[in-house]
């Protein structure tokens, strides 16, 4: 998936199942929209990933205090994760 299609698709599932906006790596559908997103934003070159996780927090920006510091906590480990995997040629 291209980052503007994994964007497009969690903006509906926001929209569409806002019960899974408070812990959304909590709902496997959200899960794996976001895993997709972050994927797509280390893999690509649309966005610098401060510039991603920007778009991602804007996304959510109405997550209570704990759970924004839980979302945001969880989105920098996957970031991480997939960082040191595609710059150790482990990502295609």
């Amino acid at each position: 998936m291209t980052l503007k299609e994994t964007k497009l698709s969690l903006e509906n599932e926001v929209k569409d199942y806002p019960y899974t906006y408070e812990k959304p790596f909590g709902n496997a559908g959200s899960y794996g929209k976001l895993i997709d997103f972050l994927y797509a934003s280390v893999m690509s070159n649309e966005l610098s990933l401060e510039e991603a996780k920007e778009w991602l927090y804007d996304l959510y920006n109405k997550q209570d205090e704990e759970n924004k510091s839980v979302f945001q906590d969880r989105v920098d480990v996957v970031i991480t994760a997939f960082e040191y995997l595609k710059n150790h040629d482990k990502l295609k």
